[in-house]
């Protein structure tokens, strides 16, 4: 954040009364902040999302997984959209492919 103030600040600086610095400025701080946007929250999102892709692809019946809201599971049918989990006990649940977090491993 100091970088784009210090920017800023320098690009002000050399303004020479002419008025067009001023736009000049004002471009130079737009792409700044859109690079500042694109680099914290659009590309660590894009990231992630990709990360997630690729896990729901590579899933197989047999896998122990953990979702995001803390079940943990073996993986023992596999849909389009969804997997039925085992859970302790024997007990069944369908969750969403894309709810799953981490893969464990196998049995």
């Amino acid at each position: 954040m100091q970088s784009l103030i210090l920017a800023t600040g320098f690009v002000l600086a050399q303004e020479d009364g002419s008025g067009s610095s001023g736009l000049l400025s004002f471009l130079v701080i737009i792409l700044v902040l859109g690079g500042f946007f694109w680099f914290l929250i659009i590309r660590p999102q894009r990231n992630q999302l990709r990360r997630r892709q690729e896990l729901s692809a590579s899933l197989e019946i047999g896998d122990a997984i953990r979702t995001g809201g803390g079940i943990m599971g073996v993986i023992r049918r596999i849909d389009e959209d969804s997997v039925v989990l085992e859970v302790e006990d024997g007990g069944l649940l369908r969750v969403a492919r894309m709810a799953i977090v981490t893969k464990e491993g196998g049995e």
